[in-house]
């Protein structure tokens, strides 16, 4: 049973005079017919739009979620960045160590073969003023004190290359230390 008519009252009369009325009066059918019509369009488009709204509420909670593991993963990466910065700033601090303590050894041996060398010029020349008597043995001692000399300076020139060459490898080492801190 119908209860309520086309026209959105309510019934309580009789139907089959209700339908014979409507079937009698074609412009009266056809406005209501169209009124009906255009109800059951906005209808459907409220019904078509229901779907996207779901799909749009899921792809929300889809991009919380998305966005909860983001947060965890970058939780993670930046604990991981720090411990490896650790990890480098304690190896490179133990390298930069090693640097300095060879460098003070080579420069301890430098200053050791240069204070040998200076005490072997001042024999040398002790040398060469005790034995003044002898000209032919002066000359002969004077060359050998010479030629230690020579010797000697050889070696100070190659240990300070070698202290130059330390100094530069620590300096290399050290920026590198510092370029891969930067890096991070």
């Amino acid at each position: 049973m119908i209860s309520t008519n086309i026209d959105g009252s309510s019934g309580g009369s009789n139907q089959m005079f209700d339908l014979l009325a409507l079937l009698s009066d074609p412009d009266s059918y056809k406005t209501k017919l169209a009124v009906l019509q255009k109800a059951i369009a906005e209808n459907g488009q409220l019904v078509a739009l229901a779907g996207p709204a779901q799909q749009i509420v899921a792809l929300r909670d889809n991009l919380l979620l998305d966005r909860e593991e983001m947060k965890v993963t970058l939780s993670d990466a930046k604990s991981q960045a720090a411990l490896i910065k650790k990890t480098a700033a304690d190896n490179a601090e133990v390298v930069v160590s090693e640097a300095n303590e060879a460098a003070a050894n080579i420069i301890g041996e430098a200053k050791a073969i240069k204070a040998t060398a200076v005490a072997e010029a001042a024999e040398t020349n002790q040398v060469l003023k005790a034995t003044k008597s002898t000209q032919a043995n002066a000359d002969s001692l004077k060359l050998a004190g010479e030629a230690k000399l020579a010797e000697l300076t050889r070696e100070i020139s190659i240990a300070a290359q070698t202290r130059l060459e330390v100094e530069d490898l620590k300096a290399s080492i050290i920026s590198k230390h510092q370029d891969f801190i930067a890096s991070l």
